[in-house]
């Protein structure tokens, strides 16, 4: 696989990422974030930087996780899945604001539609109405 084989898609909320990562049909591909991480549950992550708390939401859960002091290494099988959303939400207060900014501005993983929310907010906010 090569890094032209992958595409992305960004979008976002005041609080909160959301990314759509398409890879080729293969055994597993690897996610590796610079972050120590704490696992909640097989596909809840959350961290800290140096002023912002995460939390990261997969729509799946990785097959494998790998992890040591400077960063966290996930592998997900992409044999019948090629598609992997991930939700960030983030906070200068806590990774429990963090969690609630998810739940509150991004509950459901339809990509399009947080794409179309994030749009009209921008347009209103470009223009002023």
């Amino acid at each position: 696989m090569h890094e032209a084989d992958i595409a992305v898609e960004l979008t976002a909320t005041k609080h909160v990422s959301f990314q759509r990562y398409f890879f080729p049909p293969e055994d597993s591909v690897q996610v590796f974030i610079n972050r120590e991480l704490s696992l909640v549950n097989d596909s809840i992550l959350t961290g800290k930087t140096a002023s912002t708390y995460f939390v990261a939401h997969f729509s799946r859960p990785p097959i494998n996780i790998l992890k040591n002091q400077h960063e966290t290494i996930l592998s997900f099988d992409t044999t019948d899945e090629e598609m992997l959303y991930i939700k960030v939400g983030i906070s200068a207060q806590s990774t429990n604001e963090a969690e609630s900014f998810i739940k509150e501005e991004l509950p459901e993983w339809n990509f399009e539609q947080a794409t179309i929310e994030s749009g009209r907010i921008w347009n209103e906010y470009l223009t002023g109405n």
